[in-house]
């Protein structure tokens, strides 16, 4: 079933179809495609821009560094350096 559900964030719930399987990689994706990835908006993609012209962003901890509010929400749905994220799962 393509259809998305009503009671999750659509972006997220598209995410979850589409990306789970087919991350995104975060130091080479385009604007457009960082802005698909749940916890990047459009501040965040324009900070992982700009922050991958100084180097290669190859942990979580960077994200939050540079300003992306939500670095947990997206790393289920890319790849840094070719590496999925290392984070914890919710234990509750």
């Amino acid at each position: 079933d393509q259809n998305l559900r009503l009671d999750v964030d659509p972006k997220q719930a598209w995410a979850d179809l589409n990306l789970r399987h087919a991350p995104v990689e975060l130091n080479l994706a385009d604007r457009e495609t960082l802005l698909r990835v749940p916890g990047i908006g459009p501040k965040s993609a324009d900070r992982i821009l700009a922050a991958r012209r100084a180097g290669t962003i190859t942990e979580l901890a960077q994200l939050a560094q540079i300003g992306v509010p939500s670095p947990k929400k997206a790393a289920p749905y890319v790849l840094l350096a070719g590496r999925r994220p290392l984070h914890q799962m919710g234990l509750f």
